[in-house]
């Protein structure tokens, strides 16, 4: 339970680094999209202004070259003519040399200037430059309150976003944490009395339904999060919780598997040798059911196996297999090395699996036996699992091969 809740603590403050993140980009992108579009028409405006003053000075220049800028009631003429006197703080004129040869301030109280110069000329003949310094205060302050304003705005949708899916887990670690202390209560008081798997079975059932209904929904909600383009930076975040949850699912399908926690006793060992030491039985299983024994052991390194699960692993496998085949059929059973491997391999001659069913194929109390539980081939991959193992099989109207990959010690 410390696990899980150490991971709610995790995906909350992942949740709140990430809310942060996506509150502070929409209180800066919106405005600072805004100032630079802002700022962009601002620009061609006021240039287009300044051309459209150069150019009407212009043509009179040429009457005076040497004394056009002193002309003040040209350049007032023409501002008052454009309508744009009030957005103006002052003009200046300056010769070719960008000496400075007249100033005429129109607003004193600005004190937000940007300045814009282009040159006066007439066809090609440069007389000089004019320079107008325009009142950038209006704009500056839009996009201050349109700071503050998407500032508040991102703040509230980054404290929506953290507080909606943090809820969702903290909701769902509540009820996990509740089944799981009434349940183990349950337990310890059951099991100390049973001595039949399947009813313990039947409690564990429905133990693991319970919790695993709130993992699902957590788990859908961060696949469904995971999707969105805006927490693509986050995927290597989202897909750690998600392995979480994949990992606290395959707790409960162990737990399923054998009804209770079972210790095991690892030690280095032959797999060959196991076989052979079981081999009388299994032949004597084999003259019960009618049918026949074939052991093709290889050369093969030792492992690291818990010798009653693996006899365990192996009787249900190959007891699967005489039930699969008709009377005087041959069961094989097979060990190799494959790549860093270690292969088991039992094969019968059956009719092989239903492809209806092969989905369901080691779904803890699925059986198609009358008088089975359900729990032998997932007691398989529990044990498989607990080994690091893994399990494949191939299926056909010929029958099927179960092969178990055991990794070899490194």
């Amino acid at each position: 339970m410390s696990t899980r809740l150490q991971f709610s603590q995790n995906f909350s403050h992942q949740m709140a680094i990430l809310a942060t993140i996506i509150g502070m980009a929409i209180s800066l992108m919106t405005p600072v999209t805004y100032g630079i579009m802002a700022w962009r028409d601002f620009n061609e405006i006021a240039v287009r202004h300044t051309e459209d003053i150069a150019r009407k000075v212009g043509r009179s220049a040429m009457d005076d070259p040497d004394l056009w800028y002193y002309n003040i009631t040209k350049f007032i003429e023409f501002i008052n003519a454009t309508n744009y006197q009030h957005e103006i703080k002052s003009i200046k004129s300056y010769d070719k040399n960008l000496n400075l040869k007249f100033e005429h301030v129109l607003n004193e109280k600005v004190s937000l200037t940007y300045a814009f110069q282009t040159p006066v000329k007439y066809g090609n003949e440069i007389y000089g430059y004019i320079e107008i310094e325009q009142n950038i205060q209006p704009l500056l302050i839009t996009i201050t309150v349109l700071l503050f304003f998407f500032t508040f705005l991102g703040l509230s949708i980054g404290i929506l976003l953290y507080r909606f899916p943090v809820n969702i887990v903290k909701l769902a670690e509540k009820d996990v944490q509740s089944h799981a202390d009434q349940t183990k209560r349950q337990t310890d008081l059951e099991v100390a009395r049973l001595d039949r798997l399947s009813l313990v079975g039947q409690m564990a059932a429905a133990i693991g339904h319970e919790i695993r209904n709130p993992l699902t929904t957590v788990k859908g909600y961060l696949q469904f999060l995971s999707q969105k383009t805006v927490f693509a930076p986050f995927a290597s975040q989202f897909n750690l919780m998600l392995d979480e949850l994949s990992r606290a699912n395959s707790i409960i399908a162990e737990f399923l598997s054998l009804s209770h926690e079972k210790a095991i006793n690892m030690t280095l060992c032959s797999l060959n040798q196991i076989i052979e030491a079981f081999q009388p039985l299994l032949e004597s299983d084999a003259l019960l059911h009618g049918m026949k024994l074939d052991i093709d052991l290889k050369s093969i390194p030792n492992l690291l196996l818990d010798e009653k699960e693996i006899k365990q692993l192996i009787l249900n496998l190959t007891r699967n297999g005489f039930e699969a085949m008709q009377y005087g059929g041959c069961l094989s059973i097979r060990s190799y090395t494959l790549d860093n491997y270690v292969v088991l391999s039992i094969i019968d001659q059956g009719k092989g699996i239903d492809p209806n069913l092969i989905t369901k194929l080691g779904t803890p109390f699925f059986t198609t036996k009358d008088t089975g539980t359900g729990l032998g081939l997932a007691v398989c991959y529990s044990i498989a699992h607990r080994h690091k193992a893994k399990i494949d099989f191939v299926t056909s109207k010929d029958g099927t091969t179960f092969s178990i990959f055991f990794p070899q010690i490194v």
